[in-house]
């Protein structure tokens, strides 16, 4: 099953506001049990940085996309397993003021 993917603008402090894509290759770490995701990623050539929401059925977890190895922006949701995704009113309730600045777009778009 392939993955629905939606692709949003980054925060203002990220520059240009248009995300930059990432190809099927990067997509290859995402665990196979994510059925959606949503994100923004900032590509700075050798490094990059993002956001991502995964969702699996009712459940989301959150993952931050960068790219700094061989590995792709999408290697660290790899290793988030499926009993850690939880309900989607859930995932803010423990983040940083800072971190849910950069996620909160995420977590708005899925509740569309």
């Amino acid at each position: 099953m392939e993955i629905i993917k939606h692709v949003l603008n980054k925060p203002k402090r990220y520059g240009s506001s248009e995300s930059d894509h990432l190809s099927d290759f990067d997509f290859n770490s995402i665990p196979s049990f994510v059925q959606e995701i949503w994100y923004w990623y900032s590509d700075g050539g050798y490094d990059g940085s993002g956001q991502m929401l995964l969702r699996s059925g009712d459940t989301y977890a959150l993952s931050s996309i960068s790219h700094c190895s061989c590995y792709g922006p999408c290697e660290d949701s790899s290793s988030i397993a499926e009993n850690q995704y939880c309900p989607l009113e859930e995932l803010g309730v423990n983040c940083t003021k800072d971190y849910l600045d950069e996620v909160q777009m995420l977590l708005d778009a899925a509740k569309v």
